[in-house]
């Protein structure tokens, strides 16, 4: 598991808003009993603590047979991005 505590890469506002993004789509992917593969920039700044890293967005990464159960799940909490085969979800920032 990657925790970030007080680690920010570059841009902390936007990552900020990404975090809490990411907090909103793991309750979903936990009530549909899917783990996702958190991949990207993300996944790298949580394994090297890069902060002169730029994260621009989340890529969390499911099977393809999920993807309507994910994309339901996403619209019941206001994300109604299409889930598509190479991206679970991508953030611009939380729903507004």
């Amino acid at each position: 598991m990657i925790a970030l505590e007080d680690e920010r890469p570059q841009h902390r506002d936007h990552f900020v808003g990404l975090l809490e993004l990411y907090k909103e789509i793991t309750p979903v992917c936990a009530g549909l009993r899917m783990t996702p593969l958190l991949t990207g920039s993300l996944a790298v700044f949580g394994y090297t603590r890069n902060r002169a890293m730029r994260v621009n967005d989340i890529d969390l990464a499911c099977s393809e047979p999920a993807f309507p159960r994910l994309s339901a799940g996403l619209a019941d909490v206001g994300r109604s991005r299409p889930v598509r085969p190479d991206v679970l979800a991508e953030a611009e920032g939380p729903p507004g």
